[in-house]
């Protein structure tokens, strides 16, 4: 398991390589002049010449790329073209309260959204599946900037129940997790009754209920452990998608997080804030793909017996 661990680890090399190089060609064919935007209209053209010149932009496209991953190899990520400000100290400030939502958005939407799938499955065409397969159609439907407005003026301006703004107390993480989890919500739940309802229907299933197993042991020890694999493969894809959604979260309550200094950073083309953005979220995502597998393994221990046996086999062939 840890030479799979250490070789997934190795891909966030290319990784890193082509989303850095993607995004680098793409932010440079955003329009607008750096040295204008940061000096302002009022500067002359030979003050935004020489300004440009000092920021690198009159070399070649694939120098200035060549150039900062070098810098980004020694942990260099560079300064703000605004304020001159270090990059990385400052994704690492803001880092913490965008992976904090996200984590909290993903508990909340498996938390709520398993039970209420085993529940739909359990008892199929009930009323109870009815409400909770609706209730999943509804969160995956709407739109997370209208549920944000709509949770703001319902529990904040009306209610004045949870604070609309800020990170200062556990409150405030409450919408916030609401909001970027509801479509994550909709989806577990979708999945695992339509999970559940598969495995309920094998014939191991019908073996333990035929030996008296009780139907919680069944339902809760056998059925629900093989069918949360397509689950937690949803749920994962979508936590590495929520890291991107925070832009629309962090924007509605005022969050100082990652991706509204991304969003700033791209509007005024400050490209090693962006590029330090990209590469902070690259590695996330890889990270998360590697829990990923490993929860795999230890839902379903046939998984990991297969890859010790591919193992194995090589090293056989090895010692042929």
């Amino acid at each position: 398991m840890w030479k799979y661990i250490v070789k997934r680890l190795l891909l966030l090399i290319p990784v890193v390589i082509g989303v850095t190089f993607l995004v680098f060609v793409i932010i440079n064919l955003k329009p607008g002049d750096p040295g204008r935007m940061i000096l302002g209209i009022s500067a002359t053209q030979e003050a935004v010449d020489e300004y440009n010149t000092e920021l690198g932009l009159d070399r070649p496209f694939l120098v200035r790329y060549a150039d900062y991953m070098s810098h980004l190899v020694r942990g260099d990520f560079g300064l703000s073209w605004y304020g001159s400000e270090p990059v990385l100290p400052k994704i690492l400030h803001l880092y913490p309260a965008t992976l904090k939502i996200c984590i909290l958005a993903i508990l909340f939407a498996m938390g709520v959204g398993i039970p209420l799938g085993v529940l739909s499955a359990v008892k199929q065409y009930s009323l109870a599946d009815r409400i909770a397969s609706t209730f999943a159609m509804i969160l995956a439907s709407v739109p997370m900037f209208w549920l944000c407005l709509l949770m703001t003026l319902l529990f904040s301006v009306h209610l004045k129940l949870l604070p609309s703004f800020g990170l200062t107390s556990w409150k405030h993480y409450i919408m916030p997790m609401i909001a970027l989890g509801s479509n994550t919500l909709g989806l577990s739940i979708r999945l695992t009754r339509s999970s559940m309802l598969e495995e309920i229907r094998q014939d191991y299933v019908r073996t333990a209920r035929a030996k008296g197993a009780k139907e919680k042991t069944v339902i809760f020890t056998h059925a629900l452990r093989n069918s949360l694999i397509p689950v937690v493969t949803a749920c994962g894809t979508n936590f590495s998608l929520l890291l991107g959604g925070t832009v629309f979260v962090e924007a509605v309550f005022a969050i100082p997080g990652l991706g509204n200094f991304l969003i700033t950073a791209v509007t005024k083309k400050d490209i090693p804030v962006v590029m330090g953005c990209v590469v902070i979220l690259a590695i996330s995502v890889v990270i998360i793909n590697l829990i990923i597998d490993i929860v795999y393994a230890y839902l379903d221990p046939r998984i990991k017996s297969k890859y010790q046996g591919s193992i194995r086999r090589r090293r056989r062939k090895a010692v042929e």
